[in-house]
């Protein structure tokens, strides 16, 4: 499996990529939605990050632990890397495809206008 990041523009963009990757076979238990204003996630009908999943843009706390020990949580640098974009208030998705699809994935982020980091490290 291969852990991608998507990056889109605003909670609108995201759900739709969301509801795409849903229907393309990602699993929902693959996929972290993050978002500086989580009000902004409820509004769209996105999933709100868990505790866990919230320590993982600061790095801190001992929910960073245990979902590492867990194996559930989002990997943290890729997170900590964009927190810029976070605080521009956009909205970062990311889940785990097989390895032999990253490329259509990638292709399914860029046709919803999100941005794809240049490197997608390996899960």
């Amino acid at each position: 499996m291969r852990r991608m990041l998507a990056i889109a523009s605003d909670a609108e963009r995201a759900r739709k990529l969301y509801d795409d990757l849903l229907g393309a076979g990602v699993e929902r238990r693959l996929m972290h939605v993050l978002a500086k204003d989580k009000s902004e996630l409820k509004r769209a009908g996105l999933p709100e990050p868990t505790l866990m999943e919230e320590a993982m843009v600061t790095g801190e706390g001992i929910a960073l632990m245990i979902a590492n020990m867990m194996g559930t949580a989002p990997p943290s640098p890729k997170v900590r890397e964009h927190k810029d974009d976070l605080d521009a208030g956009k909205i970062l998705v990311l889940f785990a495809v097989p390895k032999d699809q990253v490329d259509a994935f990638e292709a399914l982020i860029r046709r919803h206008g999100a941005d794809v980091p240049a490197a997608q490290g390996a899960a």
